[in-house]
């Protein structure tokens, strides 16, 4: 992935579940028309559930479609690691490219 200093930084804070999913994805898609690449900082995330993953899932598939890059800032802890394994999908390592956490 190309280098990430210039991407358009995007920060998650709180929780990100099915009350807040609606925000999340205003935000998510706004930096998507934006920029062609983006970055997602969650380290000031407090609790994570499917819908964000589901979120998350869909901005890449966006991105991918639009020839966009996006990327986690750090690999996937606390919260999102925890959401990632409880829901099937082994946080890789020290990978922050999406398209390494949600092979398809």
């Amino acid at each position: 992935m190309a280098s990430l200093l210039s991407a358009y930084p995007v920060v998650l804070r709180g929780c990100l579940t099915t009350a807040t999913s609606e925000g999340t994805h205003r935000t998510l898609a706004s930096a998507l028309n934006a920029a062609d690449r983006i970055v997602i900082d969650c380290s000031e995330v407090s609790e994570v559930d499917v819908s964000f993953l589901q979120t998350l899932y869909a901005a890449r598939r966006s991105a991918e479609s639009a020839g966009k890059q996006i990327a986690l800032s750090a690999p996937p802890s606390g919260p999102l690691d925890e959401a990632l394994r409880r829901c099937g999908f082994a946080a890789a390592g020290s990978a922050t490219n999406l398209s390494e956490i949600f092979r398809s």
